[in-house]
């Protein structure tokens, strides 16, 4: 019987103080309604019926030793009840834990459907322009009827060049997709490094004219084929190249040869 009356009169002052908001507001209804919620503590229920059971053993503890009253007719079983609830909390929270981590992976790779699908439809609107762009200098190119001078084919060849370096980065974008799915292919043949390296100067020389940088191409002309993606052999030369420019100052001159670069 004194344990009943502990853990009444303890459930009781749980209630009274608001430790439990939900039995609070099942019970006094509309009244309520009307106070704002209380944030309600993970496992709140769980840790009160553990403070219940760990009081209600000290109050028995304290009444056997110091009043001697007899409790030795049921056995002390609240021990188990406050290590149950304890290990009822521990599981909740990580439930919660790994519920609200299954959530965010959810999220994160609806976000990044959403970014690959971004970059799919941006890459399709680089693609027409740059290929109309393309095809009207090729256009002027084959032009029978009015052939171009020795400078503007010049400068549509370089244009014809220019936009099909940009079109490749936009492919670079899509397989940036497909090389984190590990379905990137690369196409490897013999590259001619010369002509590869050459394409690019005449790129940059154009690019670097308003800032008078010279480059120069001084690759041998009988070095060996390399193996590689061609495209993306270009690609590396041209960021190497674009990388220098940006470094040089005014009035300096480039050279390359094979791998090295050399200015003064």
């Amino acid at each position: 019987m004194i344990r009943i009356g502990l853990i009444f009169g303890t459930v009781l002052a749980v209630w009274a103080i608001g430790f439990i908001p939900r039995s609070r507001r099942i019970c006094l209804g509309n009244w309520s309604r009307s106070t704002p919620p209380s944030r309600k503590v993970e496992g709140s229920l769980y840790l009160a019926f553990a403070v219940i059971a760990l009081n209600v053993f000290a109050l028995v503890q304290n009444l056997n030793v110091y009043f001697a009253v007899p409790v030795d007719s049921v056995p002390p079983f609240e021990p188990l009840v406050y290590l149950l609830m304890l290990a009822l909390l521990m599981s909740l929270r990580f439930s919660n834990a790994f519920r609200k981590i299954e959530e965010l992976s959810v999220q994160l790779l609806k976000a990044d459907k959403l970014k690959d699908e971004f970059l799919a439809r941006t890459s399709d609107e680089f693609k027409s322009p740059l290929h109309g762009v393309m095809h009207i200098a090729r256009s002027m190119l084959d032009n029978a009827n009015h052939p171009p001078t020795a400078e503007q084919r010049e400068k549509l060849e370089l244009i014809t060049s220019i936009t099909g370096r940009l079109s490749q980065l936009v492919y670079d974008i899509l397989d940036f997709s497909r090389l984190k799915q590990g379905e990137l292919a690369v196409d490897s043949m013999p590259v001619d490094v010369r002509p590869a390296v050459e394409m690019q100067v005449r790129i940059y020389s154009f690019l670097c004219a308003d800032r008078n940088i010279r480059l120069e191409n001084r690759v041998p002309e009988h070095l060996p084929y390399a193996i590689a993606d061609e495209s993306r052999f270009g690609q590396i030369v041209g960021n190497l190249l674009g990388q220098r420019g940006q470094a040089y100052g005014e009035r300096e001159h480039c050279r390359h040869s094979g791998g090295e670069s050399q200015h003064d």
